[in-house]
Order: structure tokens, then sequence, then C-alpha cells
């Protein structure tokens, strides 16, 4: 399945500078060209990142508050385990 620009582009800039598409390719620095299974590497961070934000979100909010301490804690151990899943992600994608 072909991925377009809008749907990495907004992950991309941390990872590399020149940008652009060809025939629903991503070229970058105008060598490389990312394979499939490095789109989907990059949409599953993009998502995961999507996720981990909102976890943040719920965390700070007062609802959060009314929660057992034992689900609380669960949730902060899921948000460090996505964090670390994001950030071994962000390597592999780094090492493309």
């Amino acid at each position: 399945m072909p991925i377009g620009p809008a749907a990495l582009t907004s992950s991309l800039p941390h990872y590399w500078g020149a940008v652009r598409f060809d025939n629903e390719r991503l070229i970058f620095s105008g060598e490389n060209i990312m394979q499939e299974h490095q789109q989907r590497v990059v949409i599953e961070k993009q998502e995961l990142d999507e996720k981990r934000e909102k976890l943040g979100a719920f965390i700070e909010s007062e609802f959060y508050q009314t929660l057992s301490s034992a689900e609380r804690n669960r949730l902060t151990q899921q948000a460090l385990a996505m964090e670390r899943y994001s950030t071994i992600l962000g390597e592999r994608i780094a090492a493309f």
C-alpha cells in the first residue's frame, strides 16, 4: 500500500532533513528510498506517539486521580513501556 506525504511527514523531520516523494515512495537526501517495511515502522512510531500523548493527557486529568492506586500504577507502567518502545522505534528509524 503506497504511503503519501500526509501520513509520514509529521514523523520525519526529527530523523531526516531533505524529504520528497517520487512515485509514492519516500526519498531522503536524493539517494535513499524508504522501503515498505521501513515506512511501516515510521507509521507505527507515529501511531504509538499519538497514543502516548493521549495517555499522558489522561494521567494529568482529574479522573485519573479517582482510580485505584493499583490502576494508576498500571497506567504509569504502560506509559513508561510506551516511551521505551517509542525510543527503540526512533533508533531503528534513525538507522535506516
